[in-house]
């Protein structure tokens, strides 16, 4: 696969997932919950932007711009995530529309899941070591954001309230 249109197809598929977390920011009703999925399209955005800025120096020079690696958001430990309310009973704590935020996040979980195979597809598939290496770091992404969002899922089943995941390895 040439390299150029995987870029092409990273970027369309970062920009869907970056539309998709803006409308859950917006379609959520518990505030911690808009938090995440809010912090979560500007990973996303992130992720167009450093494509992008790689299918141009691919494109222009025939070179990889990989200085544009460090300027790439990661799912950093601090991202937008929520808290729990221990000094709020737990009959409080429940938000109204818990059932259409689990659908959200079980939507946005399979999204993610669909994205880390994406990547490792896209890996198997360029022979260029450093072309790779940015699908195989794109694809460590996705499963840190399938993480983050599985927690999230299981706590807000669990209890019908938003939490903050452990972040232990998120670095």
């Amino acid at each position: 696969m040439d390299a150029a249109q995987a870029l092409l197809m990273g970027i369309d598929k970062e920009r869907s997932s970056y539309s998709f977390y803006k409308t859950a920011s917006d379609f959520c009703r518990d505030p911690a919950g808009q938090r995440m999925f809010a912090s979560l399209a500007d990973i996303e955005l992130g992720h167009v932007r450093y494509l992008e800025s790689l299918y141009s120096g691919l494109t222009s020079d025939g070179a990889w711009q990989l200085s544009a690696v460090e300027e790439v958001p990661t799912c950093p430990a601090n991202i937008e995530r929520p808290d729990l309310f221990p000094c709020i009973p737990e009959e409080e704590q429940k938000c109204a529309g818990v059932e259409d935020d689990l659908r959200i996040l079980s939507d946005a979980i399979k999204r993610e899941s669909d994205a880390r195979e994406f990547y490792r597809g896209l890996a198997s598939k360029i022979e260029d070591p450093t072309g790779k290496t940015v699908f195989e770091y794109l694809e460590n992404e996705e499963v840190a954001h399938e993480r983050i969002l599985t927690e999230a899922h299981q706590h807000l089943a669990d209890t019908g309230a938003w939490h903050r995941p452990d972040v232990r390895g998120m670095e």
